[in-house]
């Protein structure tokens, strides 16, 4: 397979944010091509998209597709046109590896077209090279097309080298719905507001007619703020531009999946809208049939399954909106629905896989996947080891053990190191030591820290608990390799806990008491059945969205004793989401404040109701596949 093909590029020095186009041809009805593109691409054939999305690889590994033609082909010559978007930055879910693309075309069994010095190419001139304009930090860059633009002359390609292993892509394609339905819900002048109706995720498509040449600002969003989207957002600005031309424009972007409720278009002048909407862009996942006890649970398990489902794309993203990036503390919680959601697909163990690419150096793990040289949380190393257990556990497949060993173990060694015969100290610049978000426990200050400049020195009861619990879940992946933590729990018990308070610390020598903190405690054995009560009574500040499965697990650990509180909070949680209008769960239960409107409405680590629901007998399944 590529025998016959080179990595080529349509220059010899790209840059960042720079699209090349390149073409092919095949003759009669049947056609496979075969491509591994960096940093994206879109692949037309006789002018209409046949297949995008690049699965994004690392330095030294990359993901190629494989994809049937025949849907477009005619028995004539047919023209395979291929737009790549090359990056050039890192961002959470891609990392730079230089711009280049990789085809072959085969038909009748053998390769009729391959990428090399001959393959016709040429800068896109309709899309704006080089304009580097972010949409966010973790997602890169926006762009700017061009209706009007005219196109440049082929030329020849230049070979590129690239030393990698190429690997087929170990997830399904991406599949394009019909245009969601789109209400405008506000005009004035050039400004269109339109309301999708739901949280969506898809590429944005335009139909609308234009008396002139024109430039559109498109901005989109999950919420409106003081009648329009909320665009710019600190550094955050969530807008793409399009180039009109005179008369009508069509024009769908295959790049850049948009995660949105609302849509603003402000043209300079006004337009004749026809459609401007979105195609959705989803996995293809088989929800599996429930039954639920009450009309309520019913709902809730609808809509974090439609939660779920939008942040399922190339791998689990934490949102559709903002970051689209695959974490482990948050893919933990959506693992844990996963199984009880969807038929079984392998979309968890892929992304296991994809997780254990991203370790460092160091043995510790990037913050997300792929990228480099991320501010890594130590805490979200050792939660890999959780989600390596449970997958286990819930699937029964141990073959992924050998796969993932050294670097568990790694993680595992370098804690061990740090826990001989004291706590554990929260971690040195440039480490985070992100616990969750508010109770004072997210530590951003630690991101503009300085290398070489000591902090204060503090010990955290949940990073010293978790490191015991993820202990004795590599204990049970591999007994041989098990170590005694009984005196890390007598140093936890000592250092951290307030008999005056009954609870205990969320740091060594500081009084503040988390329910996430105590849950902990309670995962390891420290604690009993009264301080179950204390969390069940609120005696401690509330657990985010975030970490609330910890307390749920805690408290449910204790049988049916909690389960009664434990079903409750959920309810009350998202029942409220639901009353203001929700249609997917969202990253806190305060939703979109004056204070936060960075706030995600479509999270994926809010899916939980699912699991939870599930394994208290809430729903039952008309086929229980979960294990």
């Amino acid at each position: 397979m590529f025998e016959k093909s080179q990595w080529i590029w349509e220059n010899e020095n790209p840059s960042s944010d720079e699209y090349a186009e390149f073409g092919a041809t095949v003759s009669g009805g049947k056609g496979i091509l075969r491509i591994a593109a960096e940093t994206d691409y879109a692949a037309y054939v006789n002018g209409k998209l046949a297949a995008f999305g690049s699965y994004k690889g690392f330095k030294t590994v990359r993901f190629y597709d494989e994809i049937v033609l025949d849907p477009f082909l005619t028995e004539k010559e047919n023209e395979i046109d291929i737009v790549v978007w090359y990056q050039g930055v890192n961002c959470s879910s891609s990392i730079d590896c230089g711009a280049g693309v990789l085809f072959e075309i085969a038909a009748g069994g053998k390769i009729v077209d391959a990428s090399g010095k001959n393959t016709p190419s040429r800068i896109d001139t309709r899309y704006k090279n080089h304009y580097r304009k972010r949409l966010t930090p973790q997602l890169g860059f926006s762009f700017l097309y061009d209706a009007s633009a005219n196109t440049e002359k082929w030329g020849d390609s230049t070979i590129i080298v690239q030393n990698v292993t190429l690997l087929p892509r170990p997830v399904e394609k991406l599949v394009v719905s019909a245009p969601a339905e789109s209400t405008l819900i506000g005009q004035e002048g050039g400004v269109y507001l339109f309301d999708l109706h739901r949280e969506l995720a898809g590429q944005l498509s335009l139909d609308f007619v234009s008396e002139e040449k024109q430039k559109l600002t498109i901005a989109y969003g999950e919420h409106i703020v003081t009648g329009g989207v909320a665009r710019v957002i600190g550094n955050r600005d969530f807008s793409v531009e399009y180039i009109a031309k005179e008369g009508r424009n069509e024009y769908v972007n295959p790049f850049r999946r948009l995660g949105l409720r609302y849509l603003e278009v402000h043209a300079e002048k006004p337009i004749k809208v026809n459609k401007i909407t979105i195609l959705p862009v989803n996995y293809p996942l088989k929800r599996r049939e429930f039954i639920a006890d009450t009309p309520l649970h019913e709902k809730i398990t609808n809509v974090a399954a439609d939660t779920l489902a939008l942040c399922m794309h190339e791998h689990y993203e934490d949102c559709v909106w903002r970051e689209q990036a695959l974490y482990t503390f948050d893919s933990r919680n959506e693992m844990l629905c996963d199984y009880f959601a969807f038929e079984k697909n392998g979309f968890a163990r892929s992304n296991l896989l994809l997780i254990d690419r991203g370790v460092r150096k160091d043995g510790f793990l990037e913050l997300t996947y792929p990228a480099v040289d991320t501010p890594a949380i130590p805490l979200y190393s050792l939660c890999f080891i959780v989600q390596v257990y449970e997958y286990v556990k819930f699937t029964g497949d141990r073959s992924i053990l050998p796969i993932v060993e050294n670097t568990l173990c790694g993680i595992v060694n370098n804690f061990r190191k740090l826990a001989d015969k004291r706590l554990i100290a929260d971690f040195p610049y440039p480490f985070w030591n992100f616990y969750e978000w508010g109770n004072e426990s997210d530590n951003c200050g630690d991101l503009s820290g300085t290398s070489g400049v000591k902090r204060p020195e503090r010990s955290s009861l949940i990073l010293n608990a978790y490191y015991v619990y993820a202990e004795e879940r590599f204990a049970s992946l591999f007994p041989d390799r098990a170590v005694d933590t009984a005196e890390m729990k007598e140093r936890i018990e000592k250092e951290f806990y307030s008999e005056k308070k009954g609870l205990f610390r969320a740091y060594r020598n500081e009084e503040n008491y988390t329910e996430f903190g105590n849950a902990m405690a309670l995962l390891i054995g420290l604690g009993n059945e009264e301080l179950a009560k204390r969390l069940a009574n609120g005696e401690a500040a509330k657990a985010t969205l975030a970490a609330a499965a910890y307390v749920y697990d805690a408290l449910l650990s204790f049988g049916k004793k909690f389960e009664g509180y434990v079903i409750a909070d959920i309810d009350k949680n998202y029942k409220k989401m639901l009353d203001e209008g929700a249609t997917t769960f969202w990253e806190t239960i305060e939703g979109v404040t004056e204070n936060d409107l960075s706030c995600s409405l479509c999270h994926g680590w809010s899916a939980l109701p699912i699991y939870y629901y599930a394994v208290t007998g809430r729903i039952r399944y008309k086929k229980d596949k979960a294990k």
